[in-house]
């Protein structure tokens, strides 16, 4: 209202003063990485939260900043099913009575880790000392081109296996020494998996020779030999 001379103006029209929340932050309920097909909640805050009388909603949006949830009533919403090619910064922003705060200039980093692989062979065990064994790590998850995909091998309890870093381990001229558990590992982007259950290969010894007279010769009396390369007992 304006007053000249004594005489007062008509009131203006209202001006509507909105206040827009505190600009929010996401942070995860569960620990980082998640296994791929595994599930993430994540929340969203603001400082605003305290002074709010009324149902707030929230909105979530993807490393590509489509919105995966929107207006929702519930600050913490769960990424299901999560896949490698879903891993990235997630944002969020809050809506109090119609006025929508800026989204989220510090994202969530979700990070996800390959599903644990199973470590398998497909010769018949036990195989025969002086053999060569073939084992393979095999994963469900699908790895995003342009990546870096890595593996590992380790006996149980052990270190890791010099220079086995592929997706199969040949063990060449195998021996009872090489017997025992052995799990694979594999790795995407630097983010490794659980390690495998444990496969346990077993050895057995290699198929004895039985030698005795030679064929012309008579005796009253024979003699045999039965012999095997790190043979432990023999039977007849």
């Amino acid at each position: 209202m304006v007053t000249a001379n004594g005489v007062k103006s008509d009131f203006s029209q209202p001006l509507t003063l909105t206040v827009k929340p505190l600009t929010p932050t996401v942070t995860a309920e569960s620990s980082l990485p998640v296994p791929e097909g595994g599930n993430v909640s994540i929340t969203c805050r603001t400082a605003s939260e305290k002074l709010m009388t009324a149902i707030a909603a929230f909105t979530f949006y993807d490393p590509s900043d489509v919105i995966v949830a929107a207006n929702v009533s519930n600050k913490t919403f769960t990424l299901t099913s999560m896949t490698l090619a879903r891993a990235g910064n997630y944002k969020c922003k809050v809506i109090y009575d119609r006025v929508s705060s800026d989204v989220s200039t510090t994202p969530l980093l979700v990070t996800v880790k390959p599903a644990q692989p199973t470590a398998q062979t497909t010769a018949v065990l036990p195989v025969e000392e002086g053999q060569s064994l073939t084992l393979s790590c095999q994963t469900s998850s699908t790895m995003p081109a342009g990546g870096v995909v890595a593996y590992s091998w380790r006996q149980p309890g052990g270190s890791v296996i010099a220079g086995a870093v592929s997706a199969t381990y040949t063990l060449s001229d195998v021996n009872f020494a090489k017997a025992g558990g052995y799990q694979c590992q594999v790795s995407y982007n630097a983010l490794p998996s659980d390690y495998s259950a444990v496969l346990t290969v077993t050895v057995k010894p290699a198929t004895p020779s039985l030698s005795g007279l030679s064929a012309g010769q008579a005796s009253s009396s024979l003699s045999l030999t039965c012999s095997s390369p790190l043979w432990t007992s023999l039977s007849w």
